[in-house]
């Protein structure tokens, strides 16, 4: 087989070079030569990747908080500094891969998502465990999914914290925005609500963070729980009286707030 042969049936530049003996320069120069559309960035790295020619520098490999940190701010950076145009093109180019997708692989990817939806609903959405973990880690006393909080009413609070009278709600963009469809958003205020209610109304203090972002990444997390850790001082200082006892923080494009 030529140099194009080679490539079309799937081997990067750097393989054909060791096995036609040419430098990955003249290989490059012969594909761009006969006019073959070459491989952008990412198609050759997963190329790589899939042959095994290389190993995947954090896949399986156990990174440190340090480390995710630094990945996480350098992310969020390279986002916020991409123009508005910038950011629009991601937004078509990645509308554009999903349209191109198989059947099947939609399916399983929307496999995926409700799997992880499962997952979530047994163990706790991705922001509950890092508020539950870094609670525990600053020393707080915290029940986690208590059930019990109210007597005789069946409802469930996401975390409790005894000392402060507290009851943590961590609510997701499925608790204020139609993606399962409306129907199921009305089911879903109308139980937030009256939770919120007994609460409140059994004298407890209600943390309710509404967490609007569809994406979840280490500095976003951080910003959050910051914002929950300085209310729940306060709330340690001078713990809220009657009709102050709903605290909200919302959670919008990166940032905390309290409403």
């Amino acid at each position: 087989m030529n140099v194009v042969e080679l490539y079309e049936n799937g081997l990067s530049c750097m393989k054909i070079s060791r096995e036609t003996g040419l430098s990955i320069h003249r290989v490059r120069t012969l594909l761009k030569s006969s006019g073959t559309k070459m491989r952008t960035y990412s198609e050759a790295q997963k190329g790589l990747l899939d042959s095994g020619e290389v190993s995947h520098p954090t896949k399986g490999k156990k990174q440190s908080q340090e480390t995710l940190d630094k990945i996480s701010n350098s992310v969020s950076k390279t986002w916020s500094d991409k123009t508005d145009k910038q950011k629009e093109d991601f937004s078509n180019k990645a509308r554009a891969n999903w349209d191109g997708m198989s059947r099947d692989a939609k399916d399983r990817f929307r496999e995926q998502g409700a799997q992880a939806v499962r997952e979530s609903g047994r163990n706790g959405s991705k922001s509950e465990k890092y508020v539950l973990e870094h609670l525990t880690k600053d020393g707080f006393d915290v029940t986690v999914h208590m059930k019990d909080l109210i007597p005789d009413e069946k409802l469930e609070v996401d975390m409790y914290i005894p000392s402060l009278r507290t009851a943590i709600e961590i609510d997701g963009p499925s608790h204020f925005l139609p993606i399962w469809g409306d129907e199921k958003l009305a089911r879903q205020v109308s139980a937030d609500t009256k939770k919120q209610g007994l609460v409140l109304a059994s004298g407890y203090i209600m943390l309710r963070v509404r967490h609007l972002d569809k994406s979840v990444s280490q500095k976003r997390l951080r910003a959050m729980y910051d914002a929950i850790k300085e209310e729940l001082a306060v709330i340690y200082e001078n713990p809220p009286g009657v009709g102050k006892r709903l605290i909200e923080i919302e959670v919008k494009d990166g940032e905390s707030r309290r409403v």
